[in-house]
């Protein structure tokens, strides 16, 4: 089953990963951040948030610098627009 589709299958794959990923960690920001966790707990959650989102961030533009189109990957702006939305 090795076909001509299937780097592209694998980057699909791996990006709704990281997003999944992603929208978890900013979850767990928000939560993190309305517990009145401590700073040091809040600040770790901001970071974790903040990483996925430069995960994603280098992943897409490594891929559009590959001549791969983002959209065919399965990114949209919006994806960083809600990640970036809620970090804070």
């Amino acid at each position: 089953m090795n076909s001509t589709k299937t780097p592209i299958y694998f980057l699909q794959d791996f990006y709704q990963c990281i997003l999944e990923r992603a929208i978890a960690a900013q979850t767990e920001n928000l939560e993190v951040a309305k517990a009145g966790t401590s700073q040091a707990g809040r600040d770790f959650a901001q970071g974790r948030a903040l990483a996925y989102y430069e995960v994603i961030d280098t992943f897409i533009n490594q891929a559009e610098s590959f001549g791969l189109d983002s959209k065919e990957i399965g990114y949209s702006p919006e994806d960083s627009d809600k990640l970036l939305r809620n970090v804070r």
